[in-house]
């Protein structure tokens, strides 16, 4: 869907192959140079490598980088606390989540070329 704002909302549901082993739901409302994008909370640790925990945080913010081993080698090096990554992901990102000083986790996702859809499917 669509308007003449240039807004749009995008559902879809992704299967990934065996290797990855698991079916979400995912959505987005996407504006010009902005998505909110919804993730299924009960696959966290599939993303994040752990639980969401009572008290939070509740969500993430992602944020596109030129390279995400730049930016995962100065984030070490600084003290700051990775979650996971950096990770090559089936729909082209390659992405890098942590915790900010707060507590909250931040993704920090490059663009990269999605790998071809496993054969028979």
């Amino acid at each position: 869907m669509g308007d003449s704002a240039g807004r749009s909302l995008v559902s879809r549901e992704a299967q990934l192959p065996p290797s990855g082993g698991w079916l979400h739901s995912y959505a987005e409302l996407v504006t010009e140079g902005t998505k909110l994008g919804l993730f299924e909370r009960a696959k966290l640790p599939e993303l994040i490598g752990r639980d969401a925990r009572a008290g939070g945080p509740g969500g993430e913010i992602a944020l596109l980088v030129e390279d995400v081993d730049g930016e995962a080698a100065r984030l070490r090096a600084a003290g700051v606390e990775i979650l996971r990554g950096p990770t090559d992901r089936l729909w082209g990102h390659r992405t890098l989540h942590l915790l900010d000083p707060d507590g909250f986790v931040v993704e920090l996702a490059q663009e990269i070329e999605r790998p071809p859809p496993p054969r028979g499917r």
